[in-house]
């Protein structure tokens, strides 16, 4: 059964124990913080070892700082 959670700036849809769908608001700079706040939801809601499907259906974008982050969570073992 899918469990819906609002962040601020993104929607994150846990599929199951192991899986969750991201879907960022549209028109929105993700930072090094909003991308923290989606870590800390990953890592408190999700088994240890868990996949993420990014929907692209709204335009965002990330700033310098967070891009070297994106994929480089302890547990994260697919992106899509």
């Amino acid at each position: 059964m899918e469990e819906i959670h609002q962040l601020p700036f993104a929607t994150i849809i846990k599929l199951r124990s192991d899986i969750a769908e991201l879907v960022i608001d549209g028109d929105i700079e993700v930072n090094l913080q909003m991308l923290g706040l989606i870590h800390e939801w990953l890592l408190n809601n999700l088994d240890d070892s868990f996949s993420v499907m990014v929907n692209r259906i709204n335009s965002y974008s990330y700033t310098p700082e967070a891009h070297p982050h994106i994929g480089s969570l302890k547990g994260l073992k697919a992106i899509a």
